[in-house]
């Protein structure tokens, strides 16, 4: 697992923009989700009331997000840390 790039971040920020409130890194690609995802084998998803599964919306970006891991990033929580570190 590596620190994300700056590009990656603002991609990531544009996403909240987009409203957007989760993404959930799975190794090689980032999926940005409404609702907290939960690791089950090698991909973040999260579960509906009426049981349809969930796994968001794929950034699959040649170059980015490879060998991120695999972690839940709350994306407020990403832009409150970049106005703390400003």
């Amino acid at each position: 697992m590596r620190k994300l790039t700056t590009l990656e971040v603002d991609i990531l920020l544009h996403c909240k923009q987009q409203g957007y409130k989760y993404a959930a890194l799975n190794g090689h690609h980032v999926r940005v989700l409404n609702k907290k995802p939960n690791l089950v084998g090698t991909l973040h998803r999260y579960l509906r009331d009426d049981g349809v599964t969930i796994l968001g919306d794929t950034l699959d970006i040649p170059g980015l997000f490879n060998d991120v891991g695999y972690g839940v990033i709350k994306l407020s929580d990403l832009a409150k840390q970049i106005i703390l570190d400003i």
